[in-house]
């Protein structure tokens, strides 16, 4: 039975009804060095819902990791508190180089 319901979600040859509105607006958020997400993903996440705001980070972590001191933090916390993206569409966060980091510690 078990073996069953995990066929359930497996991708079928009919497309599965939209769930979200294209209309929404908030924050689409990608980082450009994650390995286990590419940015092209947040590219075409983005192109979904064109009334968001796109957050890209610089970081070479898996999601918006840092704790309140990551680059990024500061828009997504001030999001949540006043409900509205308080920075420009397209925004870029965090240092540029994040490879280099450990080579100048």
């Amino acid at each position: 039975m078990y073996d069953l319901s995990m066929n359930y979600f497996w991708p079928k040859n009919i497309p599965l009804p939209i769930r979200g509105s294209p209309n929404i607006r908030g924050i689409v958020a990608g980082q450009l060095y994650d390995r286990a997400t590419p940015y092209t993903w947040t590219s075409t996440m983005r192109e979904n819902f064109p009334l968001t705001n796109l957050l890209t980070s610089q970081s070479v972590n898996h999601g918006l990791q840092g704790g309140e001191d990551g680059p990024c933090q500061k828009y997504i916390v001030k999001y949540f508190e006043e409900g509205d993206p308080s920075f420009v569409d397209g925004t870029v966060c965090g240092d540029p180089y994040p490879y280099f980091n450990n080579l100048v510690r």
